[in-house]
């Protein structure tokens, strides 16, 4: 519900969101939960560890097989994470 209201959500909350949710059932959830987590390790410099980057590989990774199009949105906003967060990930994957 809280990610449907876009409401505050604990970076704790968020990572636990994305494990809950990685299930096909719920892969809208876990869309949001993955986009909210990387966002706002975006919004504050120095909060991207190595755990993030390989979240954040792994997503792309998954995005770029499953999306039907290249202008799927899942895709389109990875692809601007990808760029905010790890420019050397983003040039692996999108350049």
């Amino acid at each position: 519900k809280a990610l449907d209201e876009n409401r505050d959500i604990s970076r704790a909350h968020l990572l636990r969101a994305v494990k809950v949710f990685n299930k096909k059932q719920h892969e809208n959830y876990f869309h949001k939960a993955v986009y909210r987590y990387l966002a706002d390790i975006a919004k504050t410099p120095g909060r991207y560890r190595v755990e993030d980057r390989r979240l954040l590989e792994n997503y792309c990774s998954y995005l770029i097989q499953s999306a039907a199009t290249r202008g799927d949105d899942h895709l389109g906003h990875a692809k601007l994470l990808c760029k905010r967060l790890d420019p050397d990930l983003y040039a692996k994957f999108f350049e």
